[in-house]
């Protein structure tokens, strides 16, 4: 069963199993983008969980056309959630010595490259959307041509040109 049919039927009937389904089908999606913003295993294995909470609500509010693309943004800001409510906590080294200034300046370079993520993904946002399911897939998610032609149906001649002209496109955004 197609993505949007299970999405449809989910909204339809409210039923868990669909949503079940669809996290099951893209768990290894969810898992490498939350390692990606968290550090530890249980931070990443309690987002995870939360993203299928998150879908539960969220699948009914919103009108999902790709739901690999918005699942992707829904897992990545569910982490830096998440990561935020998480790092309020101020430790003490063995000492006895606060680590509260290591751990502001670590957090005022996770907010600079957090901006950095946001003017990037503003700037994607004038791509075509193969173009950015094509670099998404390839740059974040380390996918190989092969696998993007599985994923996408496109030819891998496309993939490789929607690889080519997105990152020039992008380039030229973001020297702007």
């Amino acid at each position: 069963m197609s993505d949007k049919k299970l999405v449809d039927k989910f909204k339809k009937s409210g039923k868990p199993e669909y949503v079940a389904e669809l996290f099951q089908r893209y768990t290894n999606l969810i898992v490498a983008v939350n390692s990606k913003y968290l550090n530890s295993k249980e931070d990443i294995e309690d987002a995870t969980m939360q993203v299928f909470e998150v879908l539960l609500v969220d699948l009914k509010k919103h009108e999902v056309r790709n739901f690999k693309a918005w699942l992707y943004s829904v897992v990545k800001n569910n982490a830096l959630k998440f990561k935020k409510q998480n790092q309020n906590y101020v430790g003490f080294s063995e000492n006895g010595e606060s680590n509260i200034v290591e751990e502001e300046s670590g957090v005022a370079e996770k907010e600079i490259l957090e901006e950095q993520l946001v003017l990037l993904e503003k700037k994607m946002s004038g791509l075509k959307e193969d173009q950015k399911e094509c670099l998404k897939l390839f740059y974040l998610e380390n996918r190989s041509y092969k696998e993007i032609t599985d994923i996408t149906g496109l030819d891998e001649k496309k993939v490789k040109s929607h690889i080519q002209n997105g990152k020039r496109k992008l380039k030229i955004e973001l020297e702007k």
